[in-house]
Parts: C-alpha cells; structure tokens; sequence
C-alpha cells in the first residue's frame, strides 16, 4: 500500500496518518496525530506485501514486546501497538524530529570532546536500561542513535530501532548461541 492511500486513514482508531516520514525493508513509518492527545506520533506499519511472512511478523512482534518493556528518557517510548483492519501490525512510537548521529558525524565529520562524552553517557544510560529489562539490543550504530533538540546545552540522545533486538538468554541470542556451542 503506497503513501497516498495510508493519508488521512485512522489506525487503531487513534491515530490519524498525514505524512511518510520513513521507508524501511519491512514497514513504512508515518507522522500520525494521536486523536487522544492531539500530540504527533510515529507510526510504524508492516507493509502489506510482509503481513504473511512469519519470520517478519514474529520479528515485528518481538520488537513490540521489547520496547512495552522499556521505559527511560534515552529509549524511544512505545506509546501504543496494533494491528490494522487489513491485518498489518503497527506499533505508535514517541516521534524524534532530531537527526541520527549517523547524519551529524556526515555532516560534522566529528564532535567536540565534551559533546561526544554527553552523547555516550545518555547512550549507555538508555542502554543500562535496555540491559535491566533483559534485552539485548543487537543492531546500536550511529544511524540508531537519535539526538533530540533540547533546552539543556546538549542534545537528548535517544536509542531507536529494536527490530533486531532480543531477551538474554532466548534462542537467538548471542550467549545462548555461545553456551550450546561449547
């Protein structure tokens, strides 16, 4: 299903679709009003062609799970999730409007010291609260690190993209893997 015929549909009977802000191999992530709040949202929904592949779903489902377990000011909240009147899951997450560290060190070519350290500090903040919920989050690069505007003189730097993410000690997770290996 293309942009333009997700524009202006309600999902979930909350959230009012207005904009493309994403396209990414499995789903699609719009700007949506939460009706509730009058607050903007991302939406971030299975594209049509996946809502039958098992290994998308399951993975989609896993980063649900992963991300209602988290709460802390470095991770990006998980407002509300679902699944739409044509079967495509979609989960409501906090909307960023800042850029990935990816982008700014393309842009900026490096940070200053005292900038960088903030950034890995908040980073292992959010990532020691990933960790206490028992979640490994298996894909923490430049591109999933958010830096949000904020009133302080550093940005708020916000972890994102659990779709690769698992529990320790699950199946697919690396020290399992290590353990049934020895």
């Amino acid at each position: 299903m293309s942009e333009v015929n997700r524009l202006g549909k309600v999902v979930g009977d909350r959230f009012r679709i207005d904009q493309l802000i994403g396209r990414g191999a499995m789903a699609e992530v719009y700007r949506a009003l939460d009706l509730e709040t009058q607050a903007y949202v991302a939406l971030k929904i299975v594209r049509h062609t996946h809502v039958t592949d098992s290994v998308v779903l399951a993975r989609f489902a896993r980063e649900a799970e992963v991300q209602a377990r988290i709460r802390h000011r470095n991770v990006a909240a998980l407002l509300a999730s679902g699944v739409t009147d044509k079967k495509e899951p979609w989960l409501a997450l906090e909307l960023l409007r800042g850029k990935s560290l990816r982008s700014i060190l393309k842009a900026e070519g490096r940070v200053a010291p005292v900038r960088a350290a903030s950034y890995a500090w908040q980073a292992l903040q959010g990532l020691t609260a990933v960790h206490q919920a028992g979640i490994l989050h298996r894909d923490l690069k430049p591109a999933n690190i958010m830096l949000e505007p904020s009133q302080g003189p550093v940005d708020r730097v916000v972890l994102i993209d659990f779709g690769f993410a698992t529990f320790e000690g699950s199946a697919s997770s690396p020290s399992r893997a290590r353990s049934s290996a020895a």
